[in-house]
């Protein structure tokens, strides 16, 4: 987002039932500290970046469609580590398509693990055989570091995390087509109004509300001097 000509960034915090946006003038650890920090009982589901590391690693479950992305662009390079990157993208799909049958029902959570456990121990075979090759991308090397290796594999001791961030993602999408059609916010009171209104409208979506109807009535109670209707 922009404010003027200054950078702004969109920081989203989504849940089952609602959705939480503000724009900040940075993307620090101190912001993420400040609005993750009060959802201490919570699992956070992030990509990689460096700034949600401060996270404990029992609540904190990397995005697997990220690490999906790191494979396949690893399976791009020529010779032993493209062949390597294929094999992670294969292993990486198969964990998927287990996750997809489990939330259809069509696999039971026991028979989840036992497959996601044998995932995990090839996954970590064909990152350590990767760490080989002088030229081996980061992230094999990243995944495998006692402090980070367990944020990867949260989602199987808590059965109602997410394997991606994939919504969060879809959700903030609209925000930056906004952004680069309006050119941004000129003020903090345009930066709060924005912010405000995605909160209410990615939340009433979240719950099947209807948007017209929660802002009318929110309207009519500030004219009234009553509280607003409430989104969660």
């Amino acid at each position: 987002w922009r404010k003027g000509r200054l950078p702004y960034w969109i920081w989203l915090v989504q849940s089952v039932s609602c959705v939480f946006v503000q724009i900040r003038s940075s993307r620090r650890k101190t912001c993420a500290q400040e609005l993750l920090e009060p959802t201490q009982a919570k699992v956070i589901v992030t990509d990689r970046y460096p700034a949600y590391l401060w996270l404990d690693v029992r609540r904190h479950q990397i995005c697997r469609a990220h690490l999906l992305r790191d494979w396949i662009a690893m399976s791009q390079r020529d010779g032993p580590l493209g062949a390597h990157g294929e094999r992670l993208v294969e292993l990486e799909r198969q964990l998927h398509r287990d996750w997809r049958a489990w939330k259809k029902g069509e696999m039971t959570r026991e028979q989840f693990l036992l497959d996601a456990i044998d995932l995990r121990m090839h996954i970590e075979n064909a990152c350590v055989q990767a760490t080989t090759y002088e030229h081996a991308p980061a992230v094999v090397r990243w995944v495998m570091e006692p402090k980070h290796a367990p944020r990867c594999w949260t989602f199987l001791s808590h059965e109602d995390v997410e394997l991606t961030n994939n919504q969060s993602e879809r959700d903030v999408r609209g925000c930056v087509i906004q952004r680069k059609l309006s050119f941004g916010s000129k003020s903090v009171a345009g930066l709060r109004l924005m912010e405000r209104l995605w909160t209410v409208g990615l939340t009433c979506q979240r719950q099947r509300r209807s948007l017209l109807e929660y802002v009318t009535q929110a309207l009519l109670a500030h004219r009234a001097g009553d509280v607003p209707p409430i989104l969660i």
